[in-house]
């Protein structure tokens, strides 16, 4: 509730007092990850959570899942040709956490798209990544990053047609 009215102080005081309770509470955990990252914009605390919640939960998908981001984070900060070899293990880092969540959990559709969206990044793996959209979209119909990267994957390749109905399937959900 502290969260949603903007009080993240106050959240995270909550948050860490039921850690206190349960230290291994994965809503805490996860929260706590969620407001460290996107509210006071430091990663490195924010990822201690994710770290806390995956020794207790080594598959837990949510886990897997901000584990994944982070990987994708670090590979998209290493695009530069002189880091390939880092922008390539980042990449390959992501994708292990992705699949462990959507392993752990099927109906993990954020999941599945953002392992898409990884294999888009990693070049050579477009089945696989049009694969992940599908699901998306089976999970989700109107995920649209996912029709939109559909579309994308099959432009690159030619499907102009299909293409032009992920476009449009893309912005009835924009």
């Amino acid at each position: 509730l502290e969260e949603s009215r903007g009080a993240f102080d106050k959240a995270v005081q909550l948050y860490k007092q039921s850690l206190g309770i349960d230290s291994s509470f994965a809503k805490s955990l996860t929260r706590l990850h969620d407001v460290y990252l996107e509210e006071y914009e430091s990663e490195e605390e924010a990822m201690k959570y994710v770290d806390i919640l995956l020794r207790y939960n080594p598959t837990h998908p949510m886990g897997r899942y901000q584990q994944g981001n982070y990987h994708l984070r670090r590979a998209l900060s290493y695009q530069d040709p002189e880091f390939d070899a880092l922008f390539k293990q980042h990449l390959n880092d992501a994708v292990l956490s992705y699949t462990i969540a959507v392993n752990k959990d099927p109906q993990f559709s954020a999941a599945y798209y953002s392992r898409g969206f990884t294999f888009v990044l990693g070049e050579g793996r477009i089945e696989e990544a049009l694969s992940d959209f599908r699901r998306t979209l089976e999970l989700d119909s109107t995920h649209a990053q996912a029709h939109f990267m559909m579309g994308s994957v099959l432009e690159k390749n030619g499907d102009y047609a299909g293409a032009r109905d992920a476009y449009a399937q893309a912005s009835r959900y924009k």
